[in-house]
């Protein structure tokens, strides 16, 4: 049974960690009580986890993607207090279905 989960993350530059289940999609961020969650959508919570690699960007920031073989997809735009944050999702071509 598939089910939405949360996961809290930071703002930072650098390359931070969501651990869900294999085939899990990140499908959206808010804000709530000041943080910062991103929802994962889970086929089978119980199957084996996975890091999934994201960034939480503010406007204007320079954003360092490791290497060239990742491309990144917004996972969403969220304003917290008078910031406002950009989640980022870094995306291996190699696994990409196309």
């Amino acid at each position: 049974m598939s089910k939405i989960l949360k996961h809290y993350i930071m703002p930072s530059a650098d390359v931070q960690h969501i651990e869900v289940p294999i085939g899990s999609q990140l499908i959206s961020v808010i804000e709530q009580r000041d943080c910062i969650v991103v929802y994962a959508l889970v086929d089978d919570p119980d199957r084996e986890k996975e890091k999934v690699p994201v960034m939480c960007v503010g406007t204007g920031w320079d954003i360092k993607v490791p290497d060239d073989h990742y491309i990144l997809r917004l996972i969403g735009t969220v304003k917290v207090g008078e910031l406002v944050w950009h989640v980022l999702e870094l995306q291996d071509i190699n696994e990409l279905p196309f």
